[in-house]
């Protein structure tokens, strides 16, 4: 897959990096200017995270299905982990990114891949 399915994703203002992860957290697309070992490690992140957003939900909520969603403050990011059908979309943006302006442009790339 090519990088340019993320198009819509970095064209968000305040969207720093994105990656599109396989639920076993391995890298399928990379935004361009982000290292190969970052984006391992956040496809890994993000396999992780849901992981442990899954046992929460089902935990907390009674909820049989995964979270369709994980957002975590870091001090100088926000990190945004959309859940497909089989895949991850992560995108690293700053704290002044518009949340429904991202949440559309990440609905936009699942939909075009399918998710």
């Amino acid at each position: 897959m090519a990088d340019w399915i993320l198009d819509d994703v970095l064209r968000v203002t305040g969207v720093r990096h994105a990656v599109l992860a396989t639920t076993d957290g391995l890298v399928s697309v990379k935004s361009e200017g982000l290292k190969t070992d970052a984006a391992q490690r956040l496809a890994a992140g993000c396999a992780a995270l849901a992981g442990v957003a899954t046992g929460l939900a089902r935990d907390h909520a009674n909820s049989t299905t995964p979270p369709r969603q994980v957002v975590v403050e870091l001090d100088g990011a926000l990190l945004f982990v959309r859940r497909g059908r089989d895949t991850y979309l992560a995108v690293v943006a700053d704290h002044a990114v518009d949340p429904a302006s991202l949440g559309h442009a990440l609905k936009i790339v699942l939909t075009a891949i399918g998710n």
